[in-house]
């Protein structure tokens, strides 16, 4: 775990200063919208993800990493550990940014210039977290057992594919009953804050359930491949 976040150091810090900057530019001038914690609670963990198969990639590292005098399963349970650690990091970078620009608005009206700057807003602001944590749990789900299996180039064959088919088959999945719950959102559920709560608990415990099934699957898949 240490080792991965120690070789992305410097660019896990550009990428989460530049996708924090970028957060809250775009909550002060659009109004301060909650859903805009996605923009680095989502983007970061997957950049970062990419990044790193990308860099073990172009420096031959791949090959060598399976010889390490360590199992496989623990090598991929720190990859794993590693951007878990970077996706909750990156929620509450958004989070902090979106508090940041309800601040800068709350003092500067007029730096809002697409609608009346909104107060800050926890009821929303926690179902967009937990969204941002189920969606990012699911892509990394899907990304590190490919990458990890096939290595960067090779998982950039399957990966546009899965994804795909899994925005194809996860409305059918879900019905019109969840259908219509996501479109509801938080406006829904405003009227009780345990609600709320229970929602935001239901998607982080629904994608820490994805990611650590993957994790599973990931360790298989990595223990078959060869130099």
């Amino acid at each position: 775990m240490l080792s991965d976040l120690i070789v992305m150091k410097d660019r896990l810090v550009r990428m989460t200063a530049c996708w924090m900057l970028i957060t809250f530019a775009t909550s002060v001038i659009v109004g301060n919208i909650p859903l805009i914690v996605i923009y680095v609670a989502i983007a970061n963990p997957i950049m970062t993800c990419s990044a790193l198969f990308l860099t073990e990639s172009a420096s031959g590292w791949e090959g060598p990493r399976l010889a390490l005098p360590l199992s496989r399963k623990n090598v991929v349970d720190g990859r794993y550990a590693a951007l878990a650690a970077v996706m909750a990091a990156s929620v509450v970078t958004g989070a902090l940014a979106y508090a940041a620009g309800c601040l800068a608005t709350s003092i500067f009206p007029g730096l809002s210039l697409l609608r009346e700057a909104a107060s800050f807003d926890f009821a929303s602001l926690a179902p967009c977290c937990a969204s941002a944590v189920a969606f990012a749990a699911f892509a990394l789900g899907v990304m590190m057992p490919l990458n990890l299996r096939f290595g960067y180039e090779g998982a950039l064959k399957y990966a546009p594919a899965i994804f795909v088919l899994a925005l194809a088959l996860i409305p059918q999945a879900l019905g019109p009953s969840g259908l219509n719950l996501l479109a509801a959102g938080a406006p829904a559920l405003e009227a009780s804050s345990s609600q709320i709560l229970l929602l935001s608990a239901s998607l982080v415990a629904l994608g820490a359930t994805w990611y650590v099934g993957s994790a599973s699957v990931a360790v298989q898949l990595y223990e078959r491949r060869s130099f």
